[in-house]
């Protein structure tokens, strides 16, 4: 069996292209099997629990977002500022201010993304 060096790692590494939050709202077939890096303000937390769904905001447009993560979960809140990284999977018709909205859907991965 052969493993991977550290530089070829690294290599791969750097590969990773990540979407930002705005270019996901405007093209998210794009965002199919790519890391979104979204970061913002949250404007709704429609579900907090032992899970959160919570959405944030690009130009007027939502993208919802879910986790699991314990340290997440205790820092969302409407207004708190989140930056993480995530996978798209599709979008998702939910109810957002009395009516149903089509919306990307990430799930995060990475609670503190700096990528």
């Amino acid at each position: 069996m052969h493993l991977p060096t550290v530089s070829q790692l690294s290599a791969k590494e750097k590969k990773v292209k990540i979407i930002q939050g705005e270019d996901l709202v405007r093209n998210p077939s794009k965002a199919v099997g790519e890391t979104v890096k979204i970061s913002g303000y949250v404007s709704h937390v429609l579900y907090k629990g032992n899970s959160v769904r919570f959405v944030i905001l690009f130009s007027g447009k939502p993208v919802v977002l879910d986790s699991d993560d314990y340290g997440l979960i205790n820092r969302i809140y409407v207004g708190s500022y989140v930056q993480v990284c995530g996978f798209y999977l599709k979008n998702k018709k939910l109810e957002l201010d009395g009516k149903r909205t089509d919306m990307p859907s990430i799930v995060v991965d990475q609670p503190y993304c700096t990528n």
